[in-house]
């Protein structure tokens, strides 16, 4: 079963994406969690407004600067591992970011693998792909990729919405 995601927002860029298997919301925006609650999905569009003030020759370099920074915001320690790779898929130019962080608790250290899929889908605009804990996030995340549509439109997606859906506002 795929099942198609919209994110109106008209305050930003719109977009959707087919996802397969059955999902529910986080309190997390564009955040999804499995069933089994053991894997995450999240697509979040970063515009090159907010990437004007990170260092890269390109979008998908800076957005890859912008996660890193939050990660080491988030956790008080810089990453190690930090890797910027090519990533095959439909759309040219996308990239896998991948970061080790060290998780001390209770006199323990404990090794996290994060990693994110970048690629720029509009002029101006990266999408950031988030894919763990399932059987195949690579592949998921090239799958959510080749089904990764944005638009310019000022309504977004209301008036498809409107048309499939009669009766909502």
């Amino acid at each position: 079963m795929n099942r198609k995601l919209i994110n109106n927002n008209t305050s930003r860029q719109c977009y959707t994406y087919k996802i397969p298997g059955k999902w529910r919301a986080t309190s997390e925006s564009a955040l999804l969690q499995s069933e089994d609650g053991r894997a995450f999905v999240g697509v979040l569009l970063i515009s090159a407004i907010e990437l004007k003030d990170y260092e890269g020759r390109d979008f998908v370099t800076r957005a890859s600067h912008r996660t890193a920074e939050n990660y080491e915001k988030s956790v008080g320690r810089p990453l190690v591992n930090v890797k910027l790779e090519p990533f095959q898929s439909l759309r040219a130019g996308t990239m896998k970011w991948s970061a080790s962080i060290w998780n001390e608790r209770a006199e323990q250290s404990q090794e996290l693998l994060v990693s994110k899929i970048f690629a720029e889908v509009a002029p101006g605009w990266v999408a950031q792909l988030t894919v763990n804990g399932t059987s195949d996030d690579d592949g998921l995340s090239r799958r959510i990729l080749a089904t990764l549509g944005t638009t310019s439109h000022p309504y977004c997606y209301w008036p498809f919405i409107h048309q499939y859906i009669p009766g909502i506002p």
